[in-house]
């Protein structure tokens, strides 16, 4: 939520006394906006309701502290509240909000009471693809694991697929990409389900193609992330023409798929279409004559 929001509110709402003279006021709403503890711990501490909630200007609906303190980010704040007995008026909202924006200690909390309700979310937003796809590394320990813990679970591969395209689509090796999407291998996902490898190549990363081989990517067939397919040796080509990527870490990502069993004399594959920078490392690699 915005600071020019939470001023509104705050500006708008007059003090509401609770239990034991406990008050819901600007002071304690700012603290909480700007991802801070001392407002809170004090109010609740005069025995101040951690359901309180207040009007929305404007809306139909309040704003319980408990969302507030989630759509702020303030991690510290959610667990105080959850702690002291606050309940979300949507629990599978109030996951969506602490995985989307990294708060696995809220994450685990939520869990805690309620284990399964991760498997029973909307695959549209579910929590694992919010934080997967932004790069949530602890988000998804929490969720990938719980989830592999829970028998009987009919969507659980479908959900772990669509994170794991998720991860793939927004991957970077400086944002823990490697480390998420080894988690949800870990956990189920699978490697060679649709687009997953074509996808892997496109990063033209040796050690994130070098995962995805290793958890039973087939380096043979052909994928579906454009129309018609392609085999995993024509993405890898691609990375001989992509800008940032040095010749030895495409030839690297290249030689991983040949050592895996990759072809580089299919019939399929079109020796025109071949990169000028990539003939010298495929007349190595290749063995046909």
């Amino acid at each position: 939520m915005g600071k020019a929001l939470i001023s509104v509110i705050v500006v708008c709402i007059a003090a509401s006394s609770l239990a034991h003279g406990a008050t819901v006021d600007d002071s304690l709403y700012i603290s909480i906006a700007e991802k801070s503890t001392d407002e809170l711990k004090r109010y609740l501490s005069e025995g101040g309701s951690p359901s309180a909630a207040l009007q929305v200007p404007g809306a139909a609906s309040s704003l319980p502290l408990l969302e507030l303190a989630l759509r702020s980010s303030n991690q510290e704040a959610a667990k105080l509240l959850l702690s002291a007995g606050a309940q979300p008026d949507s629990p599978n909202l109030a996951l969506e909000i602490a995985a989307g924006n990294g708060l696995a200690g809220v994450v685990e909390a939520l869990l805690d009471q309620d284990p399964t309700r991760v498997l029973r979310l909307r695959r549209e937003n579910h929590p694992l693809v919010l934080a997967a796809g932004r790069g949530y590394k602890d988000v998804v320990s929490v969720l990938s694991s719980r989830m592999a813990n829970i028998a009987g679970a009919a969507d659980r591969q479908g959900i772990m697929d669509e994170a794991l395209v998720a991860a793939i689509s927004s991957y970077s090796p400086t944002n823990d990409g490697l480390s998420i999407i080894k988690a949800l291998l870990n956990a189920g996902a699978s490697a060679s389900s649709t687009s997953v490898l074509a996808g892997a190549l496109l990063a033209c990363d040796p050690q994130l193609i070098e995962t995805f081989l290793g958890a039973g990517g087939d380096p043979k067939r052909h994928y579906d992330l454009v129309q018609g397919g392609r085999l995993p040796v024509e993405y890898a080509m691609q990375c001989f023409s992509r800008t940032g990527v040095p010749i030895t870490q495409a030839e690297r990502v290249l030689g991983d798929l040949v050592s895996a069993g990759a072809d580089l004399c299919p019939r399929e594959l079109d020796q025109s279409e071949i990169p000028p920078a990539a003939r010298s490392a495929v007349e190595r690699l290749r063995t046909c004559h």
